[in-house]
């Protein structure tokens, strides 16, 4: 594992043993400041750990449009996925994804947002909100009592993606934590594992290189 994704785990995500539990985000506040102003400023400020700070897209004889996400590993690093190929999403059988992201690879059940184009969001949190430690007013939410910090803390509250998905993006950083390319391989098949759009074994094929420079706030 290198030490970007343990970076992340300490940051947002957890140990792949406890992937699935929550995770926080500590926002430094001064307890000088009211904290429904200054919650609301750094809301403002910061944005949510999965906001894009970039974001570049191709597409695939106009079947397949990926958008890689976050490769420079300031944020939450993903994928969006979009499929309007010879295979149709419908009421009885959705459509399943296979990933390869430099070599590591899942299968993964697509969102079907219409009959015509079925999508798929790779490494997105479940949710993700404000929260205050032992809140000791209403303007957010209280976080889990397990959560550590002093009444009054806020912090971006997290819960990740599931194991599975974020298994795919421990090879995009260098053991140093700088960012790699991203080699991404995709094809589908339907639920039921009869019908297959694989470019008959090709694979749907995606590089995206390494950013130069990093984005800004």
């Amino acid at each position: 594992m290198t030490n970007q994704m343990r970076q992340w785990q300490r940051r947002v995500l957890l140990p792949r043993r406890l992937v699935r539990s929550w995770s926080t985000w500590l926002l430094t506040l001064s307890p000088f400041f009211g904290i429904g102003a200054v919650s609301a400023a750094f809301a403002g400020e910061q944005g949510r750990p999965s906001e894009a700070l970039d974001k570049e897209c191709q597409t695939v004889e106009g079947v397949v449009k990926v958008c890689a996400i976050n490769r420079w590993g300031r944020n939450i690093p993903q994928l969006e996925l979009s499929y309007s190929g010879i295979l149709t999403p419908s009421e009885d059988q959705r459509l399943v994804a296979f990933v390869r992201l430099n070599g590591e690879s899942g299968f993964f059940h697509m969102k079907d947002s219409s009959q015509a184009v079925a999508r798929l969001f790779v490494g997105r949190p479940v949710q993700e909100f404000l929260c205050i430690v032992k809140n000791i007013d209403e303007t957010l939410p209280t976080c889990p009592a397990s959560t550590n910090g002093l009444p009054g803390t806020v912090r971006w509250h997290v819960e990740p993606a599931p194991d599975a998905e974020l298994i795919l993006f421990e090879t995009v950083f260098e053991p140093d934590g700088k960012p790699r390319p991203w080699n991404l391989e995709l094809a589908f098949v339907s639920e039921d594992g009869r019908n297959w759009d694989s470019r008959y074994g090709r694979n749907y094929r995606f590089f995206f290189d390494v950013l130069e420079i990093p984005p800004t706030d």
